[in-house]
């Protein structure tokens, strides 16, 4: 899954792209979480790092999009943004703040196809760790990670949208490597990837698949405080 933010005052234009990303999605089996602001103001000021694509307009109230970028940037460094405008002239200070692309209005989905390969060719590349198990060497991609779960003889197993895999280590260490990407403890045996949960009561933690994880009573607080901090603030 993909956290996108969509920053445009034009209800047409966000649904243009809201539905470009669906046809996307279903041409490249993909899913995408999307997030709406009406203007950079409100984006900006309870800003997390957790989007990994932002789709940027330049003319819009209170700030434009060129000076909401800078900010953006001063907050995180690393985001893919790909301004959506229809002002052309505002092309060369894009690229003042690493702006991924510059699609001029009105937008062509071959045009947004093009632009969003491109750019999750890097969100992939950085999305990716890899783990050895038995002299075989895997690359897993970190969104499609579901929880890692603990073993016997020192093993943990990755459930994931492709399957589960197997690699000799700690679950600190899995904790470590995916520190900052979304993921939290619910117990000493289980690391969960937020974005697959659907629902938590009480000391269950319910996946989208169904798999009910149990919350233990230490692990309770550092949990509903990274998952109130990921979808409630």
């Amino acid at each position: 899954m993909i956290k996108v933010a969509i920053l445009d005052d034009e209800d047409i234009e966000i649904e243009t792209i809201s539905s470009y990303l669906g046809r996307y999605g279903k041409e490249k089996d993909e899913v995408f979480q999307i997030s709406v602001f009406k203007n950079a103001v409100s984006f900006l000021e309870d800003y997390k790092a957790d989007y990994q694509l932002v789709f940027m307009d330049i003319c819009m109230p209170y700030i434009n999009g060129i000076d909401a970028a800078k900010i953006l940037r001063e907050k995180d460094e690393n985001v893919p943004l790909i301004f959506v405008t229809s002002l052309a002239q505002y092309a060369v200070d894009s690229y003042k703040v690493e702006a991924s692309d510059y699609l001029l209005k009105p937008l062509s989905y071959i045009d947004f196809n093009l632009s969003l390969t491109r750019v999750l060719r890097k969100i992939t590349k950085d999305d990716s760790i890899v783990i050895s198990y038995k002299n075989e060497f895997q690359k897993l991609r970190i969104s499609d990670i579901i929880y890692v779960e603990t073993a016997t003889n020192h093993r943990i197993i990755y459930h994931t949208k492709k399957g589960d895999f197997t690699r000799f280590a700690s679950l600190k260490k899995a904790e470590d490597e995916l520190n900052n990407k979304g993921f939290a403890c619910c117990n000493q045996c289980y690391l969960v990837n937020l974005n697959f949960v659907a629902n938590v009561e009480g000391y269950v933690c319910t996946l989208n698949d169904g798999t009910q994880l149990q919350i233990s009573q230490p692990k309770k607080k550092s949990f509903f405080a990274t998952f109130n901090m990921r979808y409630l603030s």
